[in-house]
């Protein structure tokens, strides 16, 4: 189990929306389902968003994006991917089943595949 992180302890050191993502994902790895541990990561999470806040339009609002459907997934609200499909945008997520390194990418019109996210463009690995 990991040890609870404090609101100081790591928000100082996030200085991008990408190192917040990058931070979240590592502890969805790490800190598996325990309440405890992720509540505190998400709210170091939320302390540096709100500190970059003021910098969004400076950033790419795909990765906004992304970042506010990690810290909805974390806290167990799935408004933010619906909305997302709602607007026309796919989905990625993964289940504790998803093979290492893939994930799953969903349509709005509910198609669902496996893909290797790559920033030049995702790889079908199998239509589900």
């Amino acid at each position: 189990m990991k040890r609870p992180l404090t609101g100081n302890e790591s928000a100082d050191h996030l200085k991008s929306v990408e190192d917040i993502t990058r931070f979240l994902e590592t502890a969805m790895e790490d800190g598996g389902y325990d309440p405890e541990y992720i509540a505190s990561v998400i709210a170091v999470a939320k302390k540096a968003r709100a500190r970059l806040a003021k910098h969004r339009g400076e950033e790419d609002p795909n990765a906004w994006i992304i970042l506010e459907l990690l810290l909805g997934t974390l806290e167990g609200d799935d408004s933010a991917a619906r909305e997302h499909l709602a607007a026309g945008f796919p989905i990625y997520y993964g289940h504790d089943d998803t093979p290492e390194g893939l994930q799953i990418k969903q349509w709005p019109d509910g198609r669902r595949e496996l893909v290797r996210f790559e920033e030049a463009g995702d790889e079908v690995i199998r239509v589900l």
